[in-house]
């Protein structure tokens, strides 16, 4: 269990990742998620999020899961997004990440937004001045016409951001997953229609007294491209990054090890671009096309003195055949109070 702690004036972000990779038994992914509730119902600390990366065929299975495990700590279930991926070894998790915080004192409020059978379907963070809208269980099961279920899935987001005194402009991430995508599309032009399980992940933000900065940072390097968002709040920076390199040729050990660096090279600009390094990550994923590349990654962190900053390794198809590595990080750093 790996515990990073950004503190800030009004309330600490700390976030609290299980790398599965080495849990090979389901009992062993209980221990881990048991010791991190525990963790943090010790803590007293409140959960915005949670993100979970794992194979298709434990999806319902971990969801049916949580759900115990939260109500035999005497939890409420957060927000899920469960993204699908495979393990870098053959575990059938990859890693579960808390997104929590510990409030300081009452100028800080959090709450979750429910349906009627009482389900989380996002958070509501008010601190002094930003209000956040954190959407990430707005989920639907799609039979035949992918396009027309992520328009009821949009839709139904966007009447919680409004009912939420939220408007369009106040999103400042937004995504939509679409489980078992390549392996469904495949089956489609076989005839064999399959559903889909679609869920969208939207985070809000809206000032209560005085806009915060929203910056946009992106960088194209050497035909590659790799994005990062920056935006403030009043007492911290926090850099969302998408991290990638395409390279012409990607036949080789050679051609991945390049695409791998240069991605690196990359994050390491977006960081330095926002005032931060490695050292600022508070979470992140590391997604491999191949997993024998996995091992390869670890020399070239080694050799580039990065250290360990990621939280979970996941092979995963659902990318666009030229890019072999993929970083998506979130970095958060303090600003100086006076």
């Amino acid at each position: 269990m790996r515990i990073k702690t950004l503190s800030l004036k009004s309330y600490d972000k700390v976030y609290i990742t299980l790398d599965l990779k080495q849990s090979w038994t389901l009992l062993d992914i209980q221990e881990q998620i048991s010791a991190a509730l525990d963790c943090i119902a010790g803590k007293k600390l409140f959960i915005i999020s949670e993100k979970t990366v794992g194979s298709a065929e434990y999806m319902d299975f971990y969801l049916d899961l949580r759900e115990k495990m939260f109500a035999d700590k005497g939890l409420t279930p957060p927000p899920n997004t469960y993204e699908e991926a495979m393990s870098v070894t053959k575990t059938c998790m990859v890693s579960i990440a808390f997104y929590t915080i510990a409030i300081k004192n009452d100028t800080v409020l959090a709450d979750y937004l429910c349906d009627d059978a009482g389900r989380a379907l996002g958070t509501r963070l008010t601190t002094r001045l930003v209000t956040y809208l954190y959407l990430q269980n707005i989920r639907l099961l799609r039979l035949r016409h992918k396009n027309a279920e992520e328009f009821k899935v949009w839709n139904a987001t966007n009447d919680l951001i409004l009912k939420n005194g939220f408007d369009m402009k106040d999103i400042v991430r937004s995504s939509i997953s679409i489980s078992e995508v390549n392996r469904a599309r495949i089956a489609e032009e076989a005839g064999d229609f399959r559903d889909y399980k679609i869920c969208s992940d939207v985070v809000c933000m809206k000032s209560n007294a005085g806009k915060p900065d929203l910056n946009h940072l992106q960088i194209h390097y050497r035909r590659t491209s790799s994005y990062g968002q920056l935006f403030e709040d009043e007492d911290c920076c926090e850099l969302l990054i998408d991290g990638k390199s395409k390279i012409k040729k990607t036949d080789s050990e050679e051609d991945t090890e390049r695409q791998i660096r240069r991605t690196l090279e990359n994050v390491s600009l977006l960081l330095e671009q926002a005032g931060m390094t490695y050292g600022d990550i508070l979470e992140a994923t590391c997604f491999f096309k191949q997993k024998k590349d996995y091992l390869l990654y670890t020399k070239i962190v080694e050799k580039m003195g990065i250290g360990d900053f990621c939280s979970s390794y996941a092979i995963h198809d659902n990318t666009r055949e030229e890019f072999l590595f993929e970083l998506h990080a979130t970095a958060y750093s303090a600003k100086k109070i006076d």
